[in-house]
């Protein structure tokens, strides 16, 4: 088996462009006032009431 040896010059990389400025518009303002109604404040606490029920029901079952 021979053995070659072959230069490679060093690998050269070009500069990286810069990047543009890029602006960010700021968010917009809330109104003030209610947030919401009972409904959005009610739907979390109907989903975990769902799944403690779910588990509790399903606890002892083939499907666990």
């Amino acid at each position: 088996m021979t053995h070659r040896l072959v230069h490679r010059p060093a690998r050269s990389t070009r500069p990286l462009a810069g990047a543009p400025e890029r602006t960010i518009e700021p968010p917009p303002n809330l109104p003030e006032g209610k947030m919401g109604n009972a409904a959005t404040a009610l739907l979390p606490m109907a989903g975990v009431m769902g799944s403690v029920v779910m588990m509790t029901v399903i606890r002892n079952s083939q499907f666990a």
